[in-house]
């Protein structure tokens, strides 16, 4: 494996679990604020460990994305993660959210663009500063 996957999976690894932490606490406030369906509102009221494990999976996975490319990003260090974390976050949770608005549920909608932002915005700056530190 070369070098530059290792240390885009390993600050990819960190910022995962750094993320999913974030997203846990940010659901939370959703859930406060009215966000989500009441059909889906206990799947996601006792979430800590699941969000967390793929909060691991899924920044492993854009670690190396990141990792290879790095060079394609414009910015520096935590602006370059900044920037990832936009383009992520535009592809993840804008392509869910599409599908959940064709079918009138708004509200889960707003709960994905809620806490999606502060994920992703979250787990693309510490994925920048970790992965120019390594």
């Amino acid at each position: 494996m070369d070098n530059s996957l290792k240390i885009g999976a390993f600050s990819g690894l960190i910022a995962g679990i750094i993320a999913g932490i974030i997203f846990s606490i940010f659901i939370t406030i959703s859930l406060s604020m009215g966000f989500w369906e009441t059909p889906i509102q206990p799947l996601y009221q006792n979430h800590y460990g699941v969000n967390i494990l793929i909060g691991i999976f899924w920044g492993i996975i854009c670690g190396i994305i990141y990792s290879k490319t790095y060079n394609l990003i414009p910015g520096k260090s935590v602006l370059k993660g900044l920037c990832f974390g936009l383009i992520i976050l535009s592809i993840m949770e804008l392509r869910q959210s599409n599908f959940f608005i064709a079918y009138g549920w708004t509200l889960i909608v707003a709960g994905l663009i809620f806490t999606g932002f502060f994920k992703w915005i979250v787990y693309g700056s510490v994925l920048g500063y970790l992965y120019k530190k390594e």
